[in-house]
């Protein structure tokens, strides 16, 4: 059973859409899903099962105390259950410490080959350490300057929340964020060069680090592309997280926009239909096969974004 969290920087850039794609792509499989809205802020990953208002929600789970697996909806997908999202949350993420344990606790218990974690925009530490707890880590972008930059501080900083317990465990918090601060002087460049320069003056820490990050690996997904030149925004995402932040990455594919079916989606028609979205459930089955497969995305093999 692995849990997949797909996350990123700025809202609207389509997690849930993709979330939702990815669940039905699974479950045609053969794979048993259950798809969990997390956005606690914007819920709506239950109108793309073209499901009404949810009679239960994730704020049972917080309010009450109501297990998960009591918590799950059916879709008209065979195969691909819903967790719905909390439609009378404020906004904020309501999981302290305890609760975020007893959450993943009883996620890895659901009856399910895949749980898919829809999480919401920005980053919140508390949306960073769900990101983190995931066997997955899928980041959904558009190719556009803001959504970019936006999602670079996504995987930095979540690649910053994964070195927290490190300085914490070697008594170097205050060493490291002063090494950071005046990074210029260390002729430092980059989150590379910053880790390499801690683990050459702390060996523990270069130990430690490497342990951290042995699997730790962010998988890219480019949606609404309108021509194939906006397809190597995917695979420069993936090298400057390379470049810069010295961690492994992914470009798992490509989402074509389809104008139709947008406008369909306006009339509240959801998408869970390869009749309604045949050309997005293309892209969307390649995208399930690549991640499934561990395999990386080629432009080679991209096809006609017309």
């Amino acid at each position: 059973m692995q849990i997949w969290a797909v996350g990123g920087g700025k809202g609207g850039t389509g997690k849930s859409f993709v979330t939702s794609g990815l669940g039905v792509c699974l479950a045609e499989k053969g794979l048993k899903v259950v798809m969990v809205d997390a956005d606690f802020g914007g819920a709506n990953l239950h109108t793309y099962c073209a499901l009404p208002k949810p009679s239960r929600s994730c704020g049972e789970f917080v309010r009450e105390g109501i297990p998960l697996d009591e918590l799950v909806l059916e879709t008209r997908i065979p195969g691909l259950s819903l967790i719905a999202g909390d439609l009378n949350s404020s906004g904020a993420n309501p999981l302290t410490y305890a609760l975020k344990v007893k959450f993943f606790r009883q996620l890895r218990k659901l009856d399910a080959n895949v749980v898919l974690l829809d999480l919401g925009a920005g980053s919140h530490h508390k949306t960073l350490d769900a990101f983190l707890e995931a066997d997955r880590m899928i980041v959904v972008t558009v190719p556009e300057r803001m959504a970019i930059e936006n999602l670079y501080i996504f995987i930095k900083s979540a690649f910053f929340r994964k070195l927290s317990p490190l300085f914490t465990k070697l008594g170097i918090r205050n060493e490291a964020r002063d090494i950071w601060t005046h990074r210029e002087n260390y002729n430092i460049r980059s989150m590379d060069e910053f880790t390499s320069h801690l683990s050459s003056y702390f060996p523990e820490f270069g130990q430690l680090f490497r342990e951290a990050m042995e699997n730790f690996r962010v998988y890219v997904v480019l949606n609404k592309v309108r021509d194939y030149h906006q397809i190597e925004t995917g695979l420069a995402i993936k090298s400057m997280a390379e470049k810069y932040l010295g961690i492994a990455a992914s470009f798992s594919g490509h989402v074509r926009y389809d104008r139709d079916f947008w406008d369909r989606l306006l009339q509240d028609q959801a998408y869970l239909s390869r009749v309604s979205a045949a050309r997005i459930m293309v892209d969307m089955s390649r995208i399930t096969d690549l991640l499934t497969e561990e395999v990386e995305f080629s432009t080679a093999l991209s096809g006609d974004t017309e």
